[in-house]
């Protein structure tokens, strides 16, 4: 399929399947499809794409990679899989159709990547990544745009940036046994001994211990 000037891979869901029966149960017959990543790669006429099956064995967690490209066809075993817990559906929207809805939406640029995976909510979703600004995520059975984030990643950054702040108000914060005058006190010495070390250590090329310069 063409999106502008760039052959899109299609009949996704029909592939998988195919790829499915000939390289996964074969591999492992516990194996589910847990991850499609849709993936630029350099070609000598232009921009080219590959797709990328994820495959996953419940028994010890070992994954299988099966690369497909316009010559090829690649799988790789892993010990160990990181690329989810969860099976995607067996009939999902088609990527071209996925693009399609994207132009629609605004979305300029050649496609840099996707991925369709079961999410944070259990929702299999299309991620697109252009060359453009901006990303587009639509719902992998019924075709609706996904604003929101279903990654858990911003609510992640969140919880680290709260907890990094908690960290920092209380390294910053006075100790106990410590009047406030006390604290400033030592504030201005680890300062002042951080700057005398790097004078120490850069300029006169000596070592600095005990609030003193040691040149040998």
């Amino acid at each position: 399929v063409v999106d502008g000037e760039t052959y899109l891979p299609a009949n996704l869901p029909a592939l998988s399947r195919q790829i499915y029966a000939h390289y996964a149960l074969p591999w492992r017959d516990d194996a589910f499809p847990a991850l499609l990543n849709v993936q630029e790669i350099p070609y000598s006429q232009g921009r080219a794409y590959q797709a990328v099956f994820h495959y996953i064995s419940p028994a010890d967690g070992a994954g299988l990679m099966v690369t497909v490209n316009a010559v090829s066809i690649t799988p790789r075993p892993v010990t160990k899989a990181n690329w989810g817990d969860a099976a995607y559906p067996v009939d999902f929207l088609d990527l071209p159709v996925a693009i399609r809805k994207a132009r629609q939406d605004g979305m300029v640029g050649q496609l840099r990547e996707a991925s369709m995976t079961l999410w944070k909510e259990r929702r299999a979703a299309w991620m697109l990544k252009p060359r453009g600004p901006g990303g587009y995520t639509y719902h992998a059975l019924n075709g609706q745009r996904i604003k929101h984030d279903i990654t858990g990643y911003v609510e992640q950054y969140n919880k680290d940036w709260a907890e990094a702040n908690r960290n920092l108000k209380a390294l910053l914060s006075p100790r106990e046994e410590e009047n406030p005058y006390e604290a400033e006190a030592r504030m201005w010495k680890n300062i002042f001994g951080a700057m005398n070390k790097r004078e120490c250590e850069a300029k006169k090329g000596g070592h600095f211990q005990y609030n003193s310069c040691y040149i040998y």
